[in-house]
């Protein structure tokens, strides 16, 4: 599991997720904090503020977006889903990248610096921005 990108550079957590999505399916992703990887962060304006266009980088990817629902229900079954938290960074997008079924948890990617966070559903329920709806990103 240590194949996803759990820090950032900028402010670029929503890109972060996408990347990490792509990651998900097997998807060639740029070079960590290459040429690439800036210019798609400066294009998203996500270098000293967040991200505010995507789009670009989600073509690229070959993803698309499917808003779901804030319910253990939902989350058992869509991973990679993207995540939109309130924690110690403020608000941060984060993307589940499994499920532990039995303790009905989710492996977060981009939550702690370094490492993958399992963290129960539960608990994701409560930090989540609740104006947002969870996305769970698809391969195109």
């Amino acid at each position: 599991m240590g194949k996803y990108w759990n820090n950032q550079k900028y402010s670029e957590c929503h890109l972060v997720s996408i990347w990490n999505a792509a990651m998900f399916y097997g998807v060639t992703v740029p070079v960590r904090y290459g040429n690439e990887y800036i210019a798609d962060c400066e294009k998203g304006c996500a270098i000293n503020g967040s991200c505010i266009n995507s789009n670009h980088v989600v073509e690229k990817m070959h993803l698309r977006a499917v808003k779901g629902r804030l319910c253990w229900n939902w989350i058992k079954v869509n991973c990679p889903i993207e995540f939109s938290v309130f924690c110690h960074r403020g608000y941060h997008s984060v993307l589940g990248v499994d499920i532990n079924h039995k303790k009905k948890e989710v492996l977060l990617a981009n939550y702690d610096r370094g490492r993958l966070r399992w963290m129960e559903v539960d608990r994701l329920i409560v930090i989540h921005n609740k104006n947002l709806r969870p996305v769970k990103w698809c391969q195109v």
